[in-house]
């Protein structure tokens, strides 16, 4: 069944995201759309996609600043 994901979702090591269009088992597919994270596609309005899918990866940030609080 084909689907398309309506948000960004992780699904074992592959990340899916936000307007994906992929082919799921049934019974999967099902699961997927009564949670809201994806709705079915009508086979004569699948198009193919013309630019990949960017998939928003969250960033790695530096934490502490590198000062010590209390020192002289």
């Amino acid at each position: 069944m084909l689907i398309q994901f309506t948000t960004q979702i992780l699904i074992g090591f592959r990340t899916y995201g936000e307007g994906e269009i992929v082919e799921f088992p049934v019974d999967a597919a099902t699961r997927l759309i009564d949670r809201g994270i994806a709705r079915p596609v009508i086979a004569a309005k699948f198009r193919e996609a013309t630019s990949p899918v960017v998939k928003h990866a969250r960033r790695a940030t530096k934490r502490g600043g590198g000062r010590e609080i209390g020192s002289p």
